[in-house]
């Protein structure tokens, strides 16, 4: 059963318990209603019969007509009263009976009363007045006492009902407040021990147990709850075997870019040097002999080979940004530009270029691959330079708050050619080029290069141009590694 249904049903039997509190309230309350109705018909079935012997009394005393007509008027009230009441028990009945039988006598009494009255008052009739009245009072006296019991017997009847509907509201709220109690106390340890167990199958799953499952039994929501957990981490641990068996098919395919790299790097350019060598033989030996036709297909050649020698030391570079990773240490990103400047000296006094360098953060990365990245960067400004105007390269960065991961923004700002920003998404492609081998040489590989690199530190690269005015190459790094520099391969 659900916890849900599990509380309907409480809230049902605390519902139905209220109804029979309600109900064996509402009958209490009809008995006691009853009861206090004929409590006031006996208490003023007594008064009138007290009345009726007070008139009596006074009658004997000083008898008149007026005493005689009040007697009866009384008298009759009280049978009237007698004839409207009806028993709702045999005791009750057989009382009132004994009441009707003794009233039905006090009328004939009271009328020889008065004969004997309206007679002399020496003698036996005397006798027998005094008899007779006594007779009276005592019939009124019998009436009087049946309805003070039956008086008295309502009213205990009032009592038994409060007392017993009280009784029974305290037991059932007594009963409901036990359901209740139970209820919250077996919901909370439920709850509790569920929440405990998937707590602990949770951090299980965390430390990496993908075989742990939850084992909670029953049909409620945590069961259903436990179920899905157990499925959810099944699927993982199948996820996980592909995983491995990926991750062992991306180390074999990085072997074979390694093994692929070194044979470019010598079986490959090994012919192209031959190429070259034995194309500086003909032409130093044989260059008469080529003729002026001749000569140019040499130089294509060598132009070529050379070209070849190229493009297979950048994609030997490409690789090697993944294949050959170096552990993230605390590089100055200033002594790293520094070193830079330094290594292009000779290239910047060719082309009269500046090199300024400003404030730069330190962060932790691959210092070999810092120094790649800035050196392509500024390769690039020194290559697409404005004709007539020398080189300005300004270099500089900033960082946000110290937070742990904090990103640091590190600018390269040139006054150079620029490019239209529609064609930002395709300078960081592989091998693609805006512009000809006749206008500016390369194989199109350096920006890809810097996108590898500062993707491999959790980072990105972007660009701001206007054509005839410039680029600013915006490199962003994190401030701290999280985990280490990505080792992921292409």
């Amino acid at each position: 059963m659900q916890i849900r249904q599990r509380l309907y049903l409480s809230a049902l039997i605390s519902a139905l318990a209220a109804l029979l509190i309600a109900g064996i309230m509402t009958w209490a309350l009809g008995i006691s209603h009853d009861s206090q109705e004929r409590s006031a018909f006996y208490s003023e079935l007594a008064g009138k019969t007290h009345a009726l012997r007070v008139l009596l009394y006074h009658h004997h005393i000083r008898p008149t007509e007026r005493t005689s007509a009040q007697w009866n008027s009384a008298r009759a009230s009280l049978g009237s009263l007698l004839d409207s009441i009806q028993p709702a028990s045999k005791d009750e009945s057989r009382r009132l009976e004994y009441m009707r039988r003794t009233y039905a006598k006090i009328g004939p009494q009271f009328e020889i009363y008065q004969k004997l009255r309206s007679r002399e008052a020496d003698g036996p009739e005397h006798v027998d007045r005094e008899w007779m009245m006594t007779h009276l009072m005592i019939s009124l006296s019998h009436i009087t006492d049946s309805a003070d019991t039956l008086l008295k017997g309502s009213r205990a009847q009032a009592l038994v009902a409060r007392t017993g509907s009280t009784v029974a509201a305290v037991v059932l709220s007594m009963l409901i407040t036990l359901v209740t109690i139970s209820v919250s106390f077996w919901l909370a340890s439920h709850i509790s021990s569920s929440m405990r167990r998937l707590r602990e199958g949770a951090s299980q799953v965390a430390a990496g147990n993908l075989e742990h499952r939850i084992a909670l039994s029953g049909r409620d929501e945590f069961a259903q709850v436990a179920g899905s957990f157990n499925t959810m981490t099944a699927k993982l641990r199948d996820s996980q075997a592909v995983m491995q068996d990926y991750t062992q098919r991306l180390e074999q395919s990085n072997r074979d870019l390694e093994e692929f790299a070194y044979v470019a790097s010598h079986d490959l350019q090994e012919p192209l040097r031959k190429i070259q060598a034995f194309g500086e033989r003909i032409r130093t030996r044989h260059a008469k002999a080529l003729g002026e036709e001749g000569q140019d297909y040499l130089a294509r050649m060598e132009k070529a080979a050379l070209r070849m020698q190229t493009l297979v030391s950048d994609l030997l570079t490409f690789s090697r940004v993944s294949t050959r990773p170096e552990p993230a240490k605390p590089v100055d990103l200033a002594e790293v530009l520094a070193e830079v400047a330094e290594e292009l000296e000779n290239r910047t006094a060719e082309v009269g270029a500046r090199i300024e360098i400003g404030a730069l953060p330190a962060v932790e990365a691959d210092r070999g691959q810092m120094l790649q990245l800035f050196n392509n960067l500024i390769n690039n400004s020194l290559k697409y330079r404005r004709e007539g105007m020398p080189p300005v390269i300004r270099v500089h960065g900033e960082c946000g708050p110290g937070r742990d991961n904090e990103s640091c923004r590190v600018f390269v700002e040139d006054n150079g050619i620029g490019f239209d920003e529609k064609y930002l998404h395709k300078i960081f492609q592989p091998f693609q080029r805006l512009h000809s081998r006749e206008e500016y040489t390369g194989t199109g590989i350096g920006l890809a290069i810097c996108r590898k690199i500062v993707e491999r530190h959790g980072g990105s690269i972007t660009a701001r141009s206007t054509p005839g005015k410039g680029s600013t190459f915006i490199v962003s790094l994190p401030r701290r590694q999280k985990g280490g520099i990505s080792h992921e391969h292409q």
